[in-house]
């Protein structure tokens, strides 16, 4: 079991994390992207605390923001 702050959102490769809790508010796009990306396994689990209600009033968005980064292609 591995504890972290926020330092593993960007930069440092977890292969094996099933579950991912964040007790702090989630700002931004990019931290959220980052952070659930932690959970990659299939069964995964991904939960914000969220007592101020902050994540939840841009919950909708991200999900639907995610969804769309997903169907982009780059092309360089």
């Amino acid at each position: 079991m591995v504890f972290s702050t926020d330092v593993l959102e960007e930069g440092i490769d977890v292969p094996r994390c099933n579950i991912v809790v964040r007790f702090d508010p989630i700002k931004t796009m990019c931290s959220f992207i980052q952070s659930k990306g932690r959970a990659r396994d299939q069964s995964a689990i991904f939960h914000v605390i969220d007592v101020d209600n902050e994540f939840s009033k841009r919950q909708y968005n991200y999900l639907e923001m995610e969804k769309l980064l997903k169907t982009v292609r780059m092309i360089l």
